[in-house]
């Protein structure tokens, strides 16, 4: 499935890093550092080859027929990427629903105090909105091809159709603020940084906000790159991974330290 989307990889001198970080039991975690959204054309160009590569090295199973793309649109750029959203929505047939940080708190909306103490632009964004492109080849590929690098983009390989329907039945009865419980779906969102960190309110096994869920990949601004977390644990991803370099990439594969 992922090589469906493959895009053309050159021979270059200039690399980026796929560095392995700290994950969760039974996943695999990679960091695809690039600083986002990606404003050089020619520094576009390299991130979508090395983006196409890796992909192209994942070890992913026969039996992983459903995909989605989606996208984090409080990432769209109003000049930039709002107005290719705009121009494709009629192919896309996005569907907005909202998307829960696991490792903050539950989503709610301002409290009184929060709201009059708060100086001038520091109150907290609310809401994450993300939206779902049609499950149709042409539209996933579509807007991968159009807003990769812009660092909006979230994309899941699963084994079934139950991930987006099972994320929002666990997700949704943690959000006591009513006015926030109206979303036809939400979704899990991700910091490479702070997967091995505690979860304050979600605190489940990562598998029950993933089911089914073999990949997992959002650009994360946050993170300075592309995170990659991947449902197999490190010596079986690596075993069929590699850790040879990849055209345009660098391959770093974690040192854990001796017990």
């Amino acid at each position: 499935m992922f090589r469906s989307f493959a895009h053309t990889v050159r021979n270059t001198s200039q690399n980026l890093s796929l560095q392995e970080v700290p994950a969760p039991a039974g996943w695999t975690a990679l960091l695809l550092r690039q600083a986002l959204p990606v404003e050089d054309e020619a520094d576009r160009e390299l991130y979508l080859e090395a983006v196409a590569a890796v992909l192209g090295r994942l070890p992913v199973p026969q039996l992983v027929p459903a995909e989605e793309v989606l996208l984090l649109f409080e990432r769209l750029r109003p000049a930039v990427e709002v107005p290719v959203f705009q121009n494709e929505a009629r192919r896309w047939m996005p569907e907005f629903g909202m998307g829960v940080w696991l490792h903050g708190e539950a989503p709610a909306t301002w409290t009184a105090d929060e709201f009059l103490d708060a100086e001038p632009g520091t109150l907290r964004p609310v809401i994450d909105r993300v939206i779902r492109v049609a499950r149709t080849p042409e539209a996933q590929r579509g807007a991968w091809d159009a807003l990769l690098g812009s660092g909006a983009l979230l994309r899941t390989l699963s084994a079934d159709a139950r991930f987006l329907p099972g994320a929002t039945a666990v997700l949704k009865p943690t959000i006591a603020d009513r006015s926030l419980t109206g979303f036809p779906f939400y979704l899990p969102l991700l910091r490479a940084g702070e997967l091995d960190r505690a979860r304050p309110v979600y605190d489940e096994p990562l598998e029950e906000y993933l089911p089914g869920v073999y990949a997992y990949l959002r650009e994360s601004v946050e993170d300075g790159g592309m995170l990659l977390l991947i449902h197999q644990p490190p010596d079986a991803f690596w075993k069929k991974f590699g850790t040879a370099s990849i055209t345009g990439v660098t391959v770093r594969r974690r040192t854990l330290p001796a017990s």
